[in-house]
This record gives C-alpha cells, structure tokens and sequence, in this order.
C-alpha cells in the first residue's frame, strides 16, 4: 500500500512517517521489538501490520484474520515486513510449531518441531515482481534455514506453486491439521541424525584414546616428565599387549626385546641390572625420592575397564632394582 513523504499510509496519516518505522527495506517485527518501541511507534505498526493481516487472510480466503499486532504480542513469532521507496509491499510470518505428521510410506507418525511459514503474502498489485522472492531469501538467511526443513501452514495454491517453481519441492502427503511438511524434511533428518551419530562414534574413540594416553603419561614416573618418545612408545606397547615387548614401566630398557625362554636366568638378570645402571647414571633421581614415586605410583587410577595390577608388579619390581643400585 502506498504512502506520501508525509507519512500517510493507504489515506491515513500515521504518527511516525513509515520510512522511520520500517528503516530496512525488509524489516523484521517480534514481541521483544514491539515492547521496546514508543507508544507512538507502536500505534503506527499496529496499523500497517493489521491492515496486512486482513488482506492476507481475504486473499487465501481464511475464516480469520491470522496476523495482528496483538498475535504478535503474545507470541515468539517474527514478522518480515517488505517495503520500497514508496509503498509497503508484503509479509512474511514465520515461528516454531510442535507438529504430529503421519508418514503412510513408512507407516508411523513423526513427532517434530520445525521452523513454520505461518503467513506470506504480497500485496495483488506487485505480485510476480520477484518481492515474495526477496523476502523469503530473507528470512531464510535469518532463521539458516532451508526451504524443505520448514513447516507450511494452510498453504495456498499460490504458495505451493511458489515452494514447486523456485525451490522443486512438490512431493508431501495431505495432512488433517493442514500443515504440510515435505518428504525430504524426513530424508534430511535421517541423514544428519546418521551423521550426529557418527560424528558422536568418533569424539568418544578420540577422547578413550586420549584418556589413555594420559595414564600412560602419569604412569610413566621413571622419566621425570620427560621423554616423550618413551610415553609413545609405552602408547604402542598398551595397544599391542604384553607379547614380545619389555614391560610398561621399565623405560631403561625399552627398545630392546624380552629374551627368549631358553637363555638363562643369569644373563637376563645381568642384562636387566646393566641397563638400570646406565639409567641410572643418567637421571637424577635420588634414593630418598623413590618412595615418594611408588606413592605416586599406588595413587593412579586406571581407566575404566582396564586391570593394571601386572604393570604395578612389573612397576614394583624395577622399582626394587633401581633402589638397590642407588643405595649400593
């Protein structure tokens, strides 16, 4: 409807000339921004927002007038005004909607939620100008959403043939509370709920992993929080198991292979006690430490679903070794 640099709107002077009213060329209305306005404000909208309503409901031939200010108030709707240089031009109305959508395919009832186009209409004189477009470009923009993940509400003849032309989506099933949902909303659904899952699959693989890796860094106390390279090679060992390699908390003698079973006792003990002395040279711990790391060893908790009483033996027993040669 047209209006005059004076403010007067469809031969109506209103209180706040319409440019200032709606300052964007699509401008969007909810409770929050009625509430915030001046009363002053707020008559003037109620006019404009109103006078559309009617027109809206006459043109789909609706038993009510489903778009007021009042509605609006009382409500989390969000309306898209339209306007240009000299004329208010359309609406859109959009809000969330709890739906029960029966599904005959696949013999079920979908219970949903989905964003709504709960009115739309441009004004009879401008239609088929490319404006319905523009304020549905909008709001799809604003609410990121798209088109076949909304819900319709009561869509006209106009609107389905819109929704068919512009963005191909045409395949639905009638329902009896007149919305309409299309079928690929459910594909859709399906596909990110699949993909929810997996993404779901893989954060908790990664965060075991990484829960793991940190056992095995605190566990680690014969490095004196360094050595890197051995908590990685401890990682490797974990996942592979105790076959064919040196024990968990032995990191002086890791990188060389278990001897085999028919070497003598002898020589695997003279091995063991020649690499925990060359160890030893080289750290600096000290005897009267030792205790306070087998503490701290005692004190780890494993993972759920692991048994590390072979590591704490194994842990005990190098410790016994590594003691022995400091206090010798």
């Amino acid at each position: 409807m047209e209006f005059d640099s004076n403010g007067n709107y469809n031969g109506k002077m209103l209180e706040v000339p319409v440019p200032r009213l709606l300052p964007s060329h699509i401008t969007v209305v909810d409770a929050e921004t009625i509430r915030r306005s001046s009363q002053r404000h707020k008559n003037a909208l109620e006019v404009i927002i109103d006078n559309f309503g009617k027109r809206s409901a006459v043109a789909q031939g609706l038993g009510a007038v489903i778009t007021t200010m009042q509605k609006l108030l009382c409500s989390d709707h969000r309306l898209y005004i339209h306007r240009s240089e000299r004329t208010v031009n359309g609406i859109l109305k959009v809000g969330k909607k709890h739906l029960f959508i029966r599904d005959a395919s696949a013999d079920k009832m979908h219970e949903i939620e989905p964003m709504c186009v709960l009115d739309f209409y441009v004004h009879e004189s401008l239609q088929k100008r490319g404006i319905g477009r523009q304020l549905f470009d909008e709001m799809l923009a604003r609410e990121k959403v798209q088109p076949h993940m909304l819900g319709y509400d009561r869509p006209s003849p106009k609107l389905l043939s819109f929704l068919r032309k512009h963005f191909s989506l045409m395949d639905f099933e009638p329902q009896a509370n007149n919305f309409v949902v299309f079928r690929s909303y459910f594909r859709a659904s399906s596909s990110n709920s699949k993909e929810n899952l997996h993404a779901a699959n893989v954060t908790d693989r990664q965060y075991r992993q990484r829960s793991d890796g940190n056992f095995i860094s605190s566990n680690n106390f014969f490095l004196g929080g360094r050595g890197s390279s051995h908590a990685s090679q401890h990682a490797n060992w974990s996942r592979r198991g105790h076959h064919g390699m040196p024990p968990p908390s032995a990191p002086a003698v890791m990188g060389k292979q278990v001897l085999g079973d028919g070497e003598s006792q002898e020589k695997r003990r003279l091995d063991d006690l020649d690499s925990l002395s060359l160890f030893a040279r080289g750290s600096q711990f000290s005897a009267d430490a030792m205790p306070r790391r087998r503490e701290d060893v005692n004190n780890i908790q494993p993972p759920v679903g692991r048994n590390c009483n072979e590591d704490v033996s194994l842990q005990e027993k190098a410790t016994n070794y590594f003691m022995s040669l400091q206090v010798g």
